[in-house]
């Protein structure tokens, strides 16, 4: 096992913390008090077993606060001994990376403006808009056919727009460039649940390829950091469009891309949400295990009270009930319950991707981790008061609670209900991939209990047509 001696590490104050080590103190801190540990504690069981040569409270204590670098062992240590699932492990190399890059790329003697203007030759970090992803042949191979097709409907002539602005001027951004982008991102969130990912896709990809080259030009620093955010929203969003078309290689490059921005700008709520998307894709693709190590390494970088914190701890608490693991089901519902009970009510501010709107009282995935546990009455009733309580829209989730409360009453033997739901869910625009797998253990679930009822076999057909119909209309690879 590595020997590190804790308190040899060279303390940096700021007056901001970087936000790796600030998400690591914060994560260190929620389990150690979750296990009723003291930071004194702590400290001498890292000791005792070995995982680093000296560590005191305080040392625990600047750490949670921030004040200093947390060494390897304590990271490996705690995830032991606080039994985190590893979660401390998987955030400490962005806080070692953040740590050599704050040393790496800052240049001696610069003004603010010169290295604004050499930020590209100077800084490792703002070469990896080309460097963290695959080649632009090797993503046109993740992404099959049709990426640059043209601009869709959703806002037509967007690039076209800002480009012949941006040549206009003297600056290599337009005036109002950075917001408009803003506002174009607002605007796929909102239209994202209701339109088909095939009609999104090929729009988003070409915004995404747009900002990626402005990132290559002279800008200062601000510029230059809001740009790579947005770029970082995109390729979240990007990630759940593939996913939706069958794409789930190129889904998971634009998750991880997704976060690799997050991390760098210091946003780490789009490096959080950058999770939550890959836990639900995970999950949906029949990997909970990976579902829960997704969720719980976006926990790690959730703010506390954030939205994502509570979409994170909720996909956690569905992926270990597929898992069957009820002490772990209970312990991320209560925190899934906590943040949900701070989570506003009104309309989710710029960069909330993909929020609820409900009045419900529980957090939305209680029903599926009850259904997964095997309590159908439960499962039954969480789901109605879900569906009562969303507002009436042709969204994937909404097909998703319909499925979920039929699977239910499948099992309660209250099979003439439960098709009627899947044939509510199936009845949508927006057929995403996840809808169907839902759909296909409804299908299951009628069959079993009787196949030959004319209700089961009306719902078992659509399902097959409607399957059928959706995978020719998915891109196929080229030839």
């Amino acid at each position: 096992m590595p020997v590190t001696k804790a308190n040899g590490m060279t303390d940096e104050p700021r007056d901001h913390p970087p936000p790796a080590r600030a998400a690591f103190g914060r994560e260190l801190a929620h389990w150690r008090e979750l296990r009723n540990r003291t930071q004194a504690g702590l400290a001498r069981r890292l000791v005792e077993e070995g995982w680093v040569e000296e560590c005191h409270q305080s040392y625990v204590a600047h750490v949670e606060a921030a004040r200093k670098p947390p060494p390897k062992g304590m990271a490996e240590g705690a995830d032991i001994i606080l039994e985190t699932g590893g979660s401390l492990t998987r955030l400490w190399p962005w806080v070692d990376l953040e740590r050599e890059r704050d040393r790496a790329a800052r240049p001696r003697g610069l003004s603010a403006g010169q290295r604004a203007s050499t930020i590209m030759a100077e800084s490792d970090a703002g070469r990896q808009e080309a460097s963290a992803v695959p080649t632009r042949r090797e993503l046109f191979g993740y992404l099959t056919a049709g990426v640059i097709a043209g601009v869709g409907h959703v806002v037509p002539g967007l690039v076209e727009a800002l480009e012949t602005s941006r040549q206009a001027g003297a600056s290599s951004l337009a005036p109002g460039t950075v917001e408009q982008l803003h506002a174009a991102i607002d605007h796929y969130t909102t239209v994202f649940p209701t339109t088909p990912a095939n009609e999104m896709h090929a729009e988003v990809f070409q915004v995404r390829q747009w900002v990626g080259s402005l990132l290559e030009r002279k800008l200062t620093l601000a510029e230059h950091r809001e740009l790579v955010v947005v770029s970082g929203w995109l390729s979240v969003l990007l990630s759940l469009l593939a996913f939706d078309r069958n794409e789930y290689a190129a889904a998971r490059v634009w998750c991880d891309h997704g976060r690799e921005r997050g991390i760098e700008t210091g946003h780490l709520e789009l490096a959080a949400f950058s999770r939550e998307a890959l836990a639900s894709m995970a999950f949906y693709s029949g990997q909970p295990a990976e579902a829960v190590a997704a969720a719980q390494e976006g926990l790690a970088l959730a703010p506390v009270g954030s939205a994502v914190e509570y979409k994170l701890a909720a996909q956690a608490m569905r992926a270990l009930a597929a898992l069957g693991d009820r002490d772990g089901v209970t312990e991320a519902r209560r925190r899934a319950e906590r943040a949900y009970a701070n989570l506003p009510r009104a309309p989710h501010p710029r960069g909330k991707l993909f929020v609820e709107s409900t009045t419900c009282g529980h957090p939305p995935m209680l029903g599926a981790a009850m259904l997964l546990l095997g309590d159908w009455s439960a499962a039954e009733q969480l789901k109605s008061e879900q569906l009562a309580s969303e507002p009436e829209h042709d969204a994937p989730g909404r097909s998703i609670n319909y499925l979920e409360r039929g699977i239910a009453r499948a099992h309660l033997g209250r099979l003439d209900e439960a098709s009627t739901d899947g044939m509510q869910a199936l009845r949508s625009r927006r057929l995403a991939q996840s809808v169907l797998v839902q759909a296909a253990k409804l299908d299951r679930a009628l069959a079993k209990a009787d196949a030959i009822l004319p209700e089961v076999r009306d719902f078992h057909r659509r399902y097959l047509e409607t399957r059928l119909s959706i995978v020719q209309e998915q891109p196929q690879p080229r030839t």
